[in-house]
């Protein structure tokens, strides 16, 4: 929904909580995506695209953010449990379970069906086509059965694995799934004390994900500090999630105390902190753990629509952050069907790029028409019709506004 200002309210139905839409927080979650995308392929050599990997962190926390705004004064009972838990599955399973598919289709056929075209064509290219795509699983002898288990389980990144397998980028998508849970569980079982547990999730959380990062990944020699995913994923997850409920709270706590007016200039000052942690964590490795802080801050005080929140909210950022899930998720696919020109030396820099918009875009598209959002919608409405059939008098929440905070989720 395109709207003229920078937050806007949806229209009231039967049951519905006047949410506003963040638009700020789109357009922040669709350059991001992109900046992943730059790093999964490698073209762009800059300090930026290497620290990318970071932008994950700031969907955990608008993440956060954005599930306490919706579902804070919604989560009371066991139905309301189910009842989010159920949005949340229609909202990552259907375009998750799509992406997967395109993935291995691509990686498994079409792939090494160009590859081979092109060393009939260009037989001198042969040695540079052959890498295989970013994040593929190196050949094991674990059961296949229990791979696919733990994937679609949203399990596969809960350290089973040494490796991220299948459409990898779908990691955070797994473990933010589970955050869910922990953070339904929180606030129905300790609303009183969220606080003490968000701050304790943090704690521990991070405090293990800095561990694996410089002890088992030892990044602070080899570089990319804070990039767990298949060992320690879920817990950066955790963190970065929970310190997303806290920027909510903090956020809350500005505007009834009407401490606005002078902090909404900092949105921009906080905007270029966050670049530039992304940007000197490459050259600096322990810079990276800066991140999640960094994004918190930001988030803070972005919904206060300081000059930062206005130019996240122009149209073609809006755009792109509702395409962003498709993106993230089906960007490997692109990756895995074309690395034989990617990697090759067939085409130059600039027509990797064009091929690269030129296929991620539409196929963005299609599966956000096709897929997530009718297949999120059908399910919605089964969910709905579950549970009113069981509990005739229950209310349930229609679906909200404002957008999940990984790529569209």
């Amino acid at each position: 929904m395109t709207v003229s200002s920078p937050i806007s309210l949806p229209a009231k139905s039967a049951g519905s909580l006047d949410v506003p839409t963040i638009q700020s927080f789109e357009g922040l979650r669709g350059i991001c995506a992109a900046l992943v995308v730059l790093y999964h392929f490698g073209l762009v050599k800059s300090n930026l695209i290497a620290g990318s990997y970071l932008f994950v962190d700031v969907f955990f926390v608008l993440s956060g953010y954005i599930m306490m705004l919706n579902y804070y004064q919604r989560l009371v009972d066991r139905r309301a449990f189910m009842d989010f838990l159920g949005k949340r599955f229609a909202r990552l399973y259907p375009l998750f379970l799509f992406t997967t598919f395109t993935f291995l289709l691509a990686t498994k056929l079409v792939a090494p069906y160009l590859q081979g075209l092109l060393v009939e064509i260009t037989p001198a290219v042969k040695a540079v086509v052959a890498a295989p795509a970013h994040g593929l699983a190196p050949a094991d002898d674990d059961s296949a059965l229990l791979k696919l288990l733990a994937w679609l389980t949203f399990t596969s990144s809960m350290g089973w694995y040494g490796y991220l397998y299948s459409n990898y980028p779908a990691w955070s998508v797994s473990t933010e799934f589970w955050t869910y849970v922990l953070f339904a569980a929180a606030v129905i079982l300790a609303r009183k004390r969220l606080v003490v547990v968000a701050v304790g999730a943090i704690l521990i959380s991070f405090s293990v994900a800095f561990y694996f990062s410089v002890v088992r990944h030892e990044c602070l020699v080899l570089g990319e500090c804070l990039n767990v995913t298949y060992d320690a994923g879920f817990l950066r997850c955790v963190g970065g999630f929970f310190l997303g409920a806290l920027s909510y709270l903090l956020n809350t706590r500005l505007r009834q105390n009407g401490r606005i007016a002078w902090l909404k200039h900092t949105d921009v000052v906080l905007l270029m902190l966050m670049l530039s942690v992304v940007w000197f964590s490459h050259d600096i490795p322990a810079v990276a753990f800066a991140m999640p802080a960094a994004a918190a801050a930001l988030i803070t005080v972005l919904p206060l629509q300081g000059a930062a929140s206005r130019l996240l909210s122009h149209k073609p950022l809006l755009w792109l952050g509702k395409m962003s899930f498709a993106i993230y998720l089906g960007h490997a696919t692109i990756l895995g069907a074309f690395n034989p020109l990617f990697q090759s030396r067939i085409l130059p820099l600039p027509l990797k790029i064009i091929l690269l918009v030129v296929t991620l875009i539409p196929f963005a598209v299609v599966a956000n028409r096709i897929i997530e959002e009718p297949a999120r919608k059908l399910i919605v409405r089964l969910l709905h019709k579950s549970l009113t059939s069981h509990a005739p008098k229950l209310a349930i929440e229609p679906d909200v506004v404002v957008a999940d905070s990984h790529p569209r989720p």
